[in-house]
């Protein structure tokens, strides 16, 4: 599979890009500094690197073209979220089978946090595309997500850790890992919440 990463830079779309790739998933990565891709992604990995602009239309459809499902690690407030936005509808021109983004846990359009308002916008302007579409909520992932690996890929849901008496501990490992099984299996039509 083709994955595009949107953020492979970033602290979380770096790691995600390196699981991905660890897992043997072609990973292609939009960046304005292909030296910093290489940088953040380490010296051995082989991402195809397409040098562009995130906020470039253009750039954001050829990076997504032929593209199997893309993950958008970019923030949601300010010239993050609307560069997340502009993915967004990149990806449904491109037609992109499945599209991932990072989130935060108590997105609504009454959210009073700003940072959760503006994910719920974006995850409503994702709908309104009409594209595969799954939002990737790291503060509700626990450090044994591992386990929940073949429920991700088999329903693109994960119903956590409910009833098993152990703990969760929100980490970038598990973001990268529920990621990493949310784009590694696109399932047409499926547009969810993990």
């Amino acid at each position: 599979m083709t994955i595009t990463v949107i953020g492979a830079t970033g602290k979380v779309g770096a790691l995600v890009a390196r699981g991905l790739l660890a897992e043997g998933q072609r990973v292609r990565a939009l960046v304005r500094d292909p030296g910093r891709t290489r940088d953040r992604l380490g010296p051995d990995s082989r991402p195809e690197i397409i040098t562009g602009d995130p906020g470039t239309p253009a750039d954001l459809e050829a990076a997504f073209r032929a593209a199997d499902a893309a993950y958008v690690a970019l923030g949601s407030i300010g010239l993050e979220g609307n560069l997340a936005r502009l993915a967004i509808l990149a990806a449904g021109r491109a037609a992109l089978p499945q599209l991932v983004r990072l989130s935060v846990l108590n997105t609504s359009p009454t959210s009073v946090g700003i940072n959760q308002h503006a994910h719920w916008n974006i995850d409503f302007a994702a709908a309104a595309a009409g594209i595969p579409y799954a939002t990737v909520r790291p503060a509700i992932f626990s450090a044994s997500l591992l386990a929940a690996g073949p429920e991700i890929r088999a329903s693109r849901t994960w119903t956590g850790l409910a009833d098993t008496g152990k703990p969760g501990s929100p980490t970038t490992v598990t973001s990268r890992t529920s990621a990493c099984a949310s784009c590694s299996i696109p399932r047409p039509g499926a547009s969810t919440t993990t």
